[in-house]
């Protein structure tokens, strides 16, 4: 039997506090109290302010309702000529389809509003529509636009000093590795979430990451390590009084308890949540209620009772438009009859979850049909045969053309039965192949890993060595060079040890890689921050290591020799690096206010220019040279590889 709190599309309604942060003291708010407000006030900020409320309120409630009071919002911008509040019309929408299930649709408003509040450089409003962006590439099970956009998130948080907000992330980041099954980094995430709520005594934070624990050790198959915390949940929602987070801990424990077979505690959760659902007017946390409740009853194989709540579950899922409810309810109703041996039913119910599936189902989903089908035919077989030797018995001749019929039908029977065989083996051999494959990939996977360790360690190596030996050098040009030398393996080394870190084997982070090479070049001259400030503008690509070796010495190359000549005397003054893509060519600008260069005679005394002419043909580069109040360096590679 499949739990229903194991269906990935039903997640959503124990997901929660996650989500419910977003507004959670709009929602303890009484309704008829904004209603009279708004009745009572001619302000039209107030009144802005109002409908915004409850066009949140309702985002989880009523979807219509939900777009009625964003228009509203619309009105007062138009009637007062306020570009902000217009714009927000978009995003309430994003909102409403987000928290609907219609996560492209929330994604294409959301891209449609932000260019808005870039061009206004509105930090805090950027982050909130990355956040929204981030949660619908979560349930859309996006897993590469979801980690860039989480990790984005939390670098604009990390400028902003929320740190509430990254906890927030990090939870979220937590449950798409739970869904992925990655357990124990998601338990790991989680505890560094909670870390942080538990900082600011965050009540609300805490009840989230609670969840998202519970929610772990049960899907993990431990729900006896996820009862304290969903415990937790409830006695903080229960101590605030707050009723949206009591109906989803009563969710929570329900679900739990069901697992756990105690069915006498989970019905007394689940009705619970039910009657708290049905105060709030929580439809989506309603019909969850009833799946659930048909869910225990099948449990009791009671199933005239479980059809009729999952039932309810669908009804309201359809009127809410909640498609990945109604996938849900469709797929237990299709369990429910199959249970009873009602195959008609069951494919009926079973073809309209299928209609609803996500891709990441589709195999299953596949198979699935394929046993009901099979079951639902074999069964009119079976009572076509019985029919027939009915007939028998009253027509002679029947029996002729029954025996006629039963033979083809054994026929096909035994083609179908042939077919399904090869099948099956041919099933079998590609399972078994696909195992092969995956153990290679991960072999060769801790075999790449390993190569890059050793060859950090082995540039590390070198780099202690040259360290080792300058302390014995008296001469000041030796020792130059050594040092020089030294700064040149290290930066090789940074790729290395990117690589070996990161999930992605073949490329390193362009900006990752700059900013972390800057950062030791300024450490290891001793540079003061306050009296050369460095400016970095880099993009978030991954470049192929081929590519990064050449430019990263070219940067070490660039960023030394700037630091050494262009403000001496303790002058003080800036640095600029500007890499960007354009037209399939990658572009970088370097630039500084210092006291300028003689490129001329340094080209043909410096080691270091020599090696950048080097790797300029290596990369297919081309270099300008500016010098004026300073020294300007434009670089155009033709030669250059993105990592796949």
């Amino acid at each position: 039997m499949i739990l229903l709190y194991r269906i990935p599309a039903l997640r959503i309604l124990f997901l929660s506090a996650l989500f419910l942060l977003q507004g959670a003291k709009g929602y303890t708010q009484k309704v008829n109290q904004i209603v009279a407000q708004l009745d009572t006030t001619q302000n039209d900020s107030l009144k802005s302010n109002l409908y915004a409320k409850l066009s949140r309120h309702y985002s989880r409630i009523n979807l219509d309702t939900c777009k009625m009071y964003a228009d509203s919002v619309g009105m007062i911008g138009r009637k007062t000529n306020n570009e902000a509040l217009l714009k927000r019309i978009d995003y309430y929408y994003a909102v409403c389809e987000l928290n609907a299930g219609n996560y492209d649709v929330a994604l294409e408003l959301l891209n449609k509003v932000t260019p808005y509040y870039e061009r206004q450089k509105d930090s805090v409003e950027m982050a909130t529509m990355l956040y929204q962006k981030m949660v619908c590439h979560y349930f859309k099970r996006d897993q590469s636009n979801f980690l860039s956009t989480a990790n984005q998130g939390i670098r604009i948080q990390k400028k902003l000093g929320n740190e509430k907000m990254i906890a927030r992330i990090i939870n979220l980041k937590s449950s798409f590795y739970k869904n992925l099954q990655s357990y124990d980094k998601a338990i790991a995430l989680a505890k560094e979430a909670l870390q942080i709520y538990e900082s600011y005594d965050d009540s609300l934070g805490i009840a989230a990451v609670c969840n998202n624990m519970g929610d772990m050790y049960t899907l993990s198959g431990r729900p006896e390590a996820a009862v304290p915390y969903f415990q937790r949940q409830h006695a903080i929602n229960s101590s605030l009084g707050y009723e949206w987070g009591l109906g989803y801990s009563h969710g929570n424990l329900g679900a739990v308890y069901l697992q756990q077979g105690d069915l006498d505690q989970a019905e007394y959760h689940i009705k619970a949540a039910m009657a708290i659902s049905l105060k709030i007017k929580g439809k989506m946390e309603l019909a969850g209620a009833y799946m659930q409740l048909a869910e225990l009853y099948l449990k009791r194989r009671q199933f005239a009772q479980a059809a009729d709540y999952a039932k309810e579950g669908l009804n309201i899922s359809e009127l809410s438009k909640n498609g990945k409810q109604q996938k849900v309810a469709a797929q237990l109703l299709s369990q429910i009859y199959e249970e009873q041996g009602d195959f008609k039913k069951s494919l009926t119910y079973f073809k309209k979850y299928e209609a609803e599936k996500d891709t990441m189902l589709n195999e299953t989903i596949s198979q699935q049909i394929l046993e009901i089908e099979t079951a639902y035919e074999t069964k009119e077989k079976e009572e076509e045969i019985a029919m027939l030797s009915h007939r028998s018995e009253i027509d002679q001749l029947k029996i002729n053309q029954q025996r006629v019929v039963l033979s083809g039908l054994a026929i096909v029977l035994a083609i179908l039965s042939f077919l399904v065989y090869r099948i099956f083996n041919q099933k079998k051999k590609i399972e078994s192949q696909n195992q092969i494959i995956s153990k290679a990939l991960q072999e060769k996977d801790i075999l790449l890993r390993e190569i890059h360790h050793r060859v950090k360690n082995n540039l590390q190596l070198v780099s202690s060595l040259l360290g080792l030996q300058s302390h014995h050098v008296q001469d000041p040009n030796a020792l130059q060079v050594l040092n020089s030398g030294k700064s040149r393996v290290k930066s090789m080394a940074l790729i290395h040890q990117n690589l070996y870190h990161k999930e992605n084997l073949t490329g390193v982070s362009l900006r990752e890689y700059v900013e972390k090479l800057s950062s030791e070049l300024m450490h290891s001259f001793k540079i003061d921050n306050q009296r050369i400030q460095l400016h970095t503008s880099i993009p978030d690509m991954l470049l192929d290591v081929d590519t990064l070796v050449p430019l990263g010495l070219i940067i070490n190359e660039l960023l030394t020799n700037t630091l050494k000549y262009a403000f001496p005397d303790g002058r003080s003054g800036s640095i600029h690096i500007h890499l960007f893509e354009s037209e399939n060519q990658l572009f970088l600008d370097f630039s500084d206010d210092g006291v300028g260069m003689d490129l001329d005679n340094r080209r043909s005394e410096s080691f270091g220019l020599k090696l950048i002419d080097t790797l300029l043909d290596q990369l297919e580069g081309e270099m300008e040279v500016e010098v004026d109040q300073g020294t300007k360096l434009s670089f155009k590679f033709s030669e250059y590889k993105i990592a796949a």
